[in-house]
């Protein structure tokens, strides 16, 4: 019988094979939950050149480029597309304004999907109980009950349109897209102000209120906010 002398030959343990193992599986189980996250809306981060969210051209925003684009001739609060716009992941919810040229969508974010933000967009939001004195100290601000986007214990804003997701836009402008018919242009917001005079509007038509009233101070508010 011949014999090795020197240093012997080991073979790997189980336990090694089986930690190898479970570390190969739970990698490829990652990179698979991420690829079906990715091809979903409940990611809007992804950035991804065949992402089928950002498929077919720009569906929100300012496509006409007219300096008299948000000068409308009536406003109409639309409750059924509302809902749908709800419903899609990310959004807590919404409130539709569809007018003579266009569609306007304001929003509150939630956390049911992933990327709906720019990082570089500051919170406006102090959901952690230890904190709120201490920003009301800071900012001098207290929720108003009759807001529906709030400082304290609410769902989440943007300041700036420009920092929501371009995926996210885009979804939302599909969904509005497919649900009215002769819409020059979709616009989408999720500021803090904006989403609160909405909010007022759309109790009123709920109250069978007309809102031609309005109309006027609400011209002056969508230029304000999309007019470039």
């Amino acid at each position: 019988m011949s014999k090795f002398h020197g240093t012997s030959l080991r073979h790997p343990s189980i336990s090694v094979l089986l930690l190898i193992f479970i570390t190969m599986t739970l990698t490829l189980s990652a990179c698979s939950d991420k690829e079906k996250i990715t091809d979903t809306n409940y990611d809007y981060g992804s950035r991804q050149h065949d992402d089928p969210k950002m498929n077919g051209g720009k569906a929100y925003g300012s496509i006409k480029h007219n300096a008299t684009q948000h000068e409308n001739k009536y406003m109409k609060y639309d409750d059924e597309l509302s809902k749908k716009v709800s419903n899609l992941p990310g959004v807590a919810t919404a409130t539709v304004i569809t007018t003579d040229k266009n569609a306007y969508v304001a929003f509150l974010l939630n956390l049911s999907a992933s990327g709906t933000r720019s990082n570089k967009e500051p919170e406006e939001q102090v959901n952690t109980e230890g904190y709120q004195q201490q920003y009301i100290a800071k900012h001098d601000k207290i929720n108003d009950p009759e807001q529906i986007a709030k400082h304290f214990n609410s769902n989440f804003t943007v300041s700036n349109h420009h920092n929501i997701s371009p995926e996210l836009k885009q979804t939302i402008a599909i969904e509005v897209r497919r649900a009215t018919k002769g819409i020059q242009e979709v616009h989408i917001s999720a500021n803090m102000d904006f989403v609160n005079q909405f909010f007022i509007y759309a109790k009123e038509a709920r109250a069978q209120k007309q809102l031609d009233p309005h109309l006027r101070s609400f011209n002056t508010l969508v230029r304000e906010q999309f007019l470039e």
